[in-house]
This record gives C-alpha cells, structure tokens and sequence, in this order.
C-alpha cells in the first residue's frame, strides 16, 4: 500500500459516521486543481498539482429541490501532499449557471447528520479491552495526525464558465497553470456538450503550514488529509440530479453520501443505484432539528430525508451522473450503536482500580483485626 492510500484509508476510517466524520463533495462534478505546470503535474482523481498529489477519497452532499432551484451543499475530503501556500481550484459542473456561496461553517451538514444519526447506547466499560493487552489500542487517532489544512482562496475566487466548449475549459485552466488530465477532459467534453455550466472555486493550502501536535510531535508541512471549504450552489433544474462523470477519473476508492431532502421519500434512479444502500429515510422537523430551518422553511418546517451510502472501489466504471424521484418505500432505521463510556479512576480503568484498592483496604482491615486480636492475646 503506498503512503497515499495509506493516508487516504486513516482519513476515511476518522470520516465514518462520527466519527465523516465531517463528510461530502460534489461527487464527480468535482474536480481539484492544485499548483501550477512549473513542473510535470501528477494527477489523480480529478486531482492535480506540481507539488504533490492529492486524491479525493470520500464526498458528501445535501440537496433540495425548492420552486425549480437545486440547493445542493459540497464537502469533499482528499489526501495526499501539498506545499503549504500553494494555490488549486475547484471545478464544479451543473446543469444550468449556479449562485455559489462559500459557507462559514458545517452547521447546515451537521444538521444532516444529526438527524440521520443512529441511536446511540452508551455502554459503561470498568475494564480494559482485550486490545489493550495486545498493543491495538495504542494505535494513534487520525484526527492526531498532524496535517495540513486547505483554507479558501483568500480573494474568495468563485470563477463561473459559463456553458463553455471541454477545450475551452481546459485551455482556462492551462492559461493560469493548471493541467488537466485527459479523464477530466473527457468528462468535461461529456458535460459541455449537454450544455453545462462550469464554475472554478479557488482554495490554497495553509500558507501557515501544517499545526504541530500538543505533545510536540512536528508536522510535515506537505502533508494533506483535509476538507475542502464547503459551499452552497443554488442553480434551476427540472429534477434533483449530482454529477458524478468526473470521479470516474478518480484511481482511489470513493466514498459517497447523499442526503435529499424534499416533502416526501426520494430515492435513486440511475443506473449505478443498484450497489448503494439507504441508510436512513425518515420525518424530520425544525423543532427536532433547527439547524435544517434554512431548507425545512420553504417545505413549511417539515420534510423528509433520505441518506444515501455507495462506495466505488473501481472509480472508473463511474457511467452516469446520480438522479433522484418520488419513492413509494417507508422509513428506513439505522440499527443503534452502541458508545463505550470507559470509566477511569486515577488515569486507569475503574474497574481494576477499584478491585485493588477493595483489595489493598481489605489487607488493611486484616493487618489491624489480626494485631488488634494479638494485642488481645498478650493481655490475658
């Protein structure tokens, strides 16, 4: 495994249901640019930069369909390396020409996740794991891996193409030093010639570089296992649809979430639906989840979501873009999860603590009971 994938497989296992973590992108609509062609480009999934490689590895996205307008949120995770300072766009392909807005924070996606969350039952554990025994658990958290962290571009660049020629695109993006690679083309090809807007999102890795760690561990400063900034496009569309044609260029395993949202359950049509599962579909309420107010206000405070799972081990046979319709099926659960509570006392686990103080108390008591008994035998 090389140490890409290697990043790329702690960064999915940290953005697994919280633990996406933070999750989401505009699936294959997206593609990331990074660096410039001062040097021979390396590309991989829609990826490309001078001074490294970076991979998208899992992709996230909210979507509603309100008064013939698709909202649709992005967040999209990627690895490998990058210098700080450098520079990289963000290319979005949708079907008509979109409002883009730079969100400040992932309240609204959070607000998806809490609502399509399982229940959660908390386990008390007094005693340590097996693994504890065996060295497993001293396996380090990939959120402790130093990293560094790509930010938004400064000057905040939102670039809209406009429904352009796939030669066009891709000459904007060599004019400014980018390289496209020919999968990103293809797609781009497919895409301009159904008549697709594109719109370049700028972003840079932390000109700071990466943060050392609290115990004084030094980050690699080409390091990348980050989210991009997330963003909001508003653009009209006759139906709810997530492009997906330009992650087949993607050499990485992907992972996908969708979460829909609409009056009532919205499932998959298109032709990949088959290997994805639902895994959640249900009611859901401002009084039950405020933070989704900003799109549950038009449904009248109320709705329904349907959250979507698929991962494509072989990016390349990516064949269609992602499309949604009314569903007749009920309510989808996520079965609970269960969350160990590890009770510690003085650093250790209680149980053991408690086992030895009850035992050192008990050699106490049994020390004074057999002198105060001697103490007894003496005087008589």
């Amino acid at each position: 495994m090389t140490a890409r994938r290697a990043a790329a497989a702690r960064v999915s296992r940290a953005r697994r249901p919280n633990g996406i973590a933070r999750a989401a992108a505009v699936a294959g609509a997206v593609a990331v640019l990074g660096g410039s062609l001062a040097g021979p480009a390396a590309a991989a999934g829609g990826v490309t930069t001078t001074a490294g490689e970076l991979g998208v590895i899992r992709q996230e996205a909210a979507m509603a369909l309100v008064d013939g307008n698709e909202h649709l949120v992005i967040d999209l995770n990627v690895t490998g390396e990058l210098d700080a300072g450098t520079g990289g766009m963000l290319l979005v392909a949708t079907p008509s020409q979109p409002t883009v807005t730079p969100l400040a924070d992932d309240s609204l996606l959070d607000a998806f996740r809490s609502a399509t969350a399982p229940v959660e039952i908390v386990e008390e554990r007094w005693w340590p794991d097996l693994e504890s025994f065996s060295g497993a658990a001293d396996e380090v958290d990939p959120g402790d891996q130093p990293v560094l962290p790509l930010v938004a571009d400064e000057t905040g660049g939102v670039y809209g193409l406009g429904p352009a020629g796939g030669n066009d695109v891709a000459g904007w993006f060599t004019a400014r030093g980018y390289a496209v690679s020919q999968g990103m083309l293809n797609a781009i090809n497919a895409y301009a010639a159904g008549g697709w807007h594109f719109t370049a999102i700028g972003f840079t890795a932390s000109p700071t570089g990466a943060v050392d760690l609290a115990d004084g561990t030094e980050a690699d400063d080409r390091t990348v296992e980050a989210r991009l900034p997330a963003v909001e496009l508003v653009f009209p569309t006759g139906e709810l649809v997530y492009p997906m044609l330009l992650s087949a260029d993607s050499s990485d395993a992907l992972e996908l979430r969708t979460y829909v949202l609409g009056a009532e359950r919205l499932d998959r049509t298109d032709p990949m639906r088959g290997l994805s599962k639902v895994s959640f579909a249900g009611a859901v309420s401002t009084s039950v989840e405020p933070g989704l107010a900003p799109w549950l206000d038009p449904l009248g405070g109320s709705g329904y979501i349907t959250a979507v799972d698929q991962t494509f081990t072989s990016p390349s046979r990516i064949s269609s873009d992602i499309r949604f319709a009314t569903s007749g099926y009920g309510d989808v659960t996520p079965e609970p999860v269960t969350v160990a509570e590890r009770k510690i006392l003085l650093g250790m686990p209680a149980g053991p603590v408690l086992v030895f103080g009850g035992m050192v108390v008990l050699a106490i008591v049994g020390i004074v009971v057999s002198r105060v008994l001697q103490a007894r035998d003496d005087e008589r």
